[in-house]
């Protein structure tokens, strides 16, 4: 003989069931490295079936070495002013950390901005060193030097992994704003070609290896030159295909974007937007999406992503937003965190289906 209201109490039993899984199941993912800061973290990371990274800073290590400074001007010496430049800057970052120097006295600082891709300084002209200089990636530098520079300085060294970036420099009284005080770069004349060495985190060609044998396709999306991101995903064990930059999304209709996005693992010299819009196609055609990052930059793509994963060392804009935070910053951490998600849904799938009245509808899973 039934058992009154049994049917309609075990379903509801089920969600108390669902609460204390998922809790025990944060608890065991931290184990591996990956604290989870929103409980149904535990259940969404384990449909993901693409994840999406930052490069720098996941992928790699984010400690830049510098390979190689090669003087494109006059000078001979041009290691001393880019020391100067990076010890002069009120904001360090990882390119700047990777200079020694000692500092200028300054008048006007544009600090490094993803949407510039370049910073600058205007030094005191009264210590005798009055000068404008501008650090940044070449092809934002590109249309402001006098003289262009040698053919292949730039895709020889990009395609050996290395982070490139143009010194420059110009007469003091050229400024670097426009008549309305917004950053605008000057005519340049290139001092030095500054290749960095990033390192590839231990972890991260086994990690790929693993999301490939279990059916999830991994994407890179960063503000680096396309061809340096391509030459160390490959490194890696990620077949890069034909990288794309940023400035090829532009303009894209929705359609457009999917097709592009759906056979393409690398995208370089991407803006925020251009991530966001990345994992809003990718969501768009179905799939459910992870996306790794460290940086302000990304915030706005894990906040987009099913499942937003920031790294322990990141910026606390990104961390703040994040369903999980690797507290190793290993990027190989994602791995057991969604196989133990599986497992436990796996587990409150069997409860469902025992029960008497039949299984019971799926929880929502939270979208953005």
């Amino acid at each position: 003989m039934p058992v009154p209201g049994r049917g309609t109490l075990l379903p509801y039993g089920l969600f108390f069931l669902i609460a204390v899984a998922s809790t025990t199941g944060a608890g065991r993912i931290a184990a591996y490295g990956a604290v989870v800061q929103q409980v149904n973290a535990v259940e969404s990371v384990s449909n993901v079936d693409v994840v999406c990274t930052d490069k720098t800073g996941t992928l790699t290590t984010g400690r830049l070495t510098v390979e190689q400074v090669e003087a494109v001007g006059p000078d001979t010496t041009p290691e001393v002013a880019l020391g100067r430049f990076a010890r002069s800057v009120s904001t360090p970052n990882l390119t700047s950390a990777a200079l020694p120097g000692t500092p200028w006295t300054i008048s006007d600082e544009v600090p490094f901005a993803s949407s510039l891709r370049w910073s600058g300084l205007v030094t005191d002209p009264s210590t005798g060193d009055g000068a404008v200089w501008v650090l940044g990636a070449p092809d934002a530098l590109a249309p402001h030097l006098k003289v262009p520079l040698p053919e292949n300085t730039i895709s020889d060294r990009t395609t050996r992994g290395l982070r490139v970036l143009v010194l420059a420099r110009a007469d003091p009284t050229a400024g670097l704003r426009d008549d309305e005080g917004r950053p605008s770069l000057p005519s340049l004349e290139p001092v030095a070609v500054v290749a960095l060495a990033d390192e590839l985190r231990p972890e991260v060609a086994e990690a790929i290896a693993r999301f490939r044998a279990d059916g999830v396709a991994v994407k890179v999306l960063s503000g680096d030159d396309p061809r340096t991101v391509a030459a160390l995903t490959t490194q890696a064990g990620l077949d890069a295909g034909d990288p794309v930059p940023g400035a090829a999304l532009d303009g894209l209709d929705d359609a457009g974007l999917d097709l592009l996005v759906a056979r393409t693992a690398v995208f370089g010299r991407v803006a925020p937007e251009h991530k966001e819009r990345i994992v809003t196609a990718l969501r768009r055609q179905g799939h459910y999406v992870a996306m790794i990052g460290d940086g302000v930059n990304d915030a706005r793509a894990l906040k987009r992503a099913h499942v937003g994963v920031a790294m322990r060392s990141g910026s606390a804009v990104t961390r703040d937003v994040a369903d999980i935070v690797l507290v190793d910053d290993s990027f190989a951490a994602l791995l057991p965190a969604q196989r133990e998600g599986r497992r436990i849904i796996n587990g409150i799938a069997t409860s469902r289906s025992s029960s008497p009245s039949g299984p019971t509808p799926p929880r929502p899973i939270r979208t953005c």
